[in-house]
């Protein structure tokens, strides 16, 4: 009989949306326009040695997502778990398909 081990979850630190929660119908209408365009939410951070970036179906789930990282990146460099300053978080708003070169969209 072999053992097998339960695939580890991820710490939900207090900001991310449960799966199946309910987002404000404001934001849910902001994923298509009326052309037939798709839209997601792009949070990123960038410090002087790492650059991180979280996506969401909205502003609050990808903001959400990006402090989950920042907070877990900060577990495992064992520093405190507020490092980042939040005033530099960028949260957008962009069209599926969409290029970024260097955070900046290049088409679409």
């Amino acid at each position: 009989m072999t053992k097998t081990s339960a695939k580890k979850q991820p710490r939900n630190l207090g900001m991310t949306p449960e799966i199946g929660s309910s987002y404000p119908a404001a934001e849910l209408e902001e994923l298509h326009d009326g052309a037939g365009n798709m839209y997601m939410w792009v949070a990123s951070y960038e410090s002087t040695r790492f650059m991180f970036t979280a996506l969401g179906v909205t502003r609050y789930s990808a903001l959400s997502w990006l402090i989950d990282g920042l907070r877990a990146h900060a577990v495992q460099y064992s520093i405190d778990a507020d490092w980042f300053y939040p005033d530099d978080i960028h949260v957008q708003r962009l069209k599926v398909g969409a290029t970024l070169r260097d955070g900046e969209v290049l088409n679409g």
